[in-house]
């Protein structure tokens, strides 16, 4: 099956507060492998997990900010973003497997927590 490389942006409420704060706009990444049939349903797959990040981040089913806020994409060449080496540091889902989905974006709850 194919695997589409999903990258989306994001601040974390601290970011945001110091974006406000220094006039400065830094945001972060998270990027994710996705096997999937087409682009198309690796998009729609990535864009569920964006979404659901954001709410845990947010700890809110209405939070301040929402991924579609952000960029967010299927990369067409993976290598224009990350080396060939750093992909393989890259976790990769099966379109549709939400409890890998939940255990990746526990994970990156996590780091931005700093756990």
């Amino acid at each position: 099956m194919p695997r589409y490389l999903f990258i989306f942006g994001f601040e974390t409420p601290a970011m945001i507060e110091s974006n406000r704060k220094w006039g400065s706009d830094f945001e972060d990444s998270h990027a994710v492998f996705i096997e999937a049939e087409n682009e198309g349903q690796a998009l729609e797959f990535g864009k569920n997990i964006a979404a659901q990040f954001f709410i845990r981040m947010w700890n809110s089913l209405t939070p301040s900010t929402t991924f579609t806020d952000y960029a967010h994409w299927v990369e067409e060449i993976p290598e224009t973003e990350f080396e060939t080496e750093e992909q393989s540091d890259i976790v990769t889902l099966r379109a549709g497997d939400s409890d890998a989905a939940r255990n990746l974006i526990d994970a990156w709850i996590a780091v931005v927590a700093g756990l």
